[in-house]
């Protein structure tokens, strides 16, 4: 009598459904890209900004990209006696495709590790907008994501707060293991390790004596090499300031939390056939 084959066991539909929720969630995780840096100024003004950038591309229902979430950890250092603050700040990038925010996207900063809350309406305050639209462009500046805060009001400052005078204040600041973290869905198409240049605009305490404070800008390659900006008020112009790795400091994706919940659905229902 012929041997009949075997015919497998049948799946549960609920045990598949886990199966595919962690295929899911694991695909996203394996996505994503961390890469974090100091941008420190050594005229001057002499602060430091830390950014850890972590870049999650988007998929559309034939996963394909479509475009980036993404999420950077912000702190700021003041040097001793100098107040200033970071105003504006741009990652520079080799792209992963092409895309456009046509206008920029306002959002609300998270305050996190015991920084100042961000006041009620923030989200009219911080603005981001990217571009990825050249493969080898000349200029390397064509390729980004810059992060605004247009209203001049809520410029991240340190330790000595952002209090420049009665006009120009902020309640954001970092000090001590405090941060910000700045979300949103652009349409450009970059990963955090393809960032070559971090641009950041400061506002910092006069120099000049016209009782205003003065801007300090300056742009870097993450390699470490010379810089391109003014501190002060060209008080120092040229090569100001310098990009150095640092520890990254991953956000936790929503995928790590639906691993985590197939996990302990996948516990919970061998338990249950144990039982049975």
């Amino acid at each position: 009598m012929p041997t009949l084959p075997r015919l497998p066991r049948r799946v549960p539909a609920r045990l598949a459904a886990l199966c595919a929720l962690l295929a899911v969630g694991s695909a996203s995780a394996s996505a994503q890209t961390s890469s974090a840096w100091s941008v420190c100024f050594t005229s001057a003004v002499g602060s430091c900004s830390y950014f850890s950038l972590t870049t999650t591309p988007t998929l559309d229902a034939m996963s394909v990209r479509t475009g980036t979430l993404v999420d950077v950890l912000v702190r700021y250092q003041q040097a001793p006696g100098v107040v200033s603050g970071l105003q504006d700040f741009a990652f520079y990038f080799s792209p992963a495709g092409t895309g456009i925010d046509l206008t920029p996207i306002a959002f609300t900063p998270q305050a996190l590790f015991g920084a100042p809350p961000v006041p009620p309406g923030g989200e009219d305050h911080w603005v981001g907008q990217g571009f990825s639209t050249v493969p080898a462009p000349a200029d390397p500046t064509e390729n980004s994501v810059a992060f605004q805060n247009p209203l001049f009001d809520q410029f991240i400052a340190g330790c000595q707060g952002g209090n420049f005078d009665a006009n120009i204040q902020s309640p954001l600041a970092t000090c001590g293991g405090g941060a910000y973290r700045f979300t949103f869905n652009s349409a450009a198409q970059f990963d955090a390790d393809a960032v070559t240049e971090i641009a950041v605009d400061l506002y910092a305490g006069d120099n000049n004596g016209d009782q205003f404070p003065d801007i300090a800008v300056c742009s870097a390659p993450t390699d470490g090499g010379p810089s391109t900006g003014f501190d002060f008020g060209d008080f120092s112009a040229g090569d100001v300031c310098r990009v150095a790795p640092a520890s990254t400091v991953t956000p936790e994706p929503a995928s790590v939390v639906l691993v985590a919940s197939g996990l302990l659905a996948l516990g919970g229902l061998a338990r249950r056939r144990r039982i049975a």
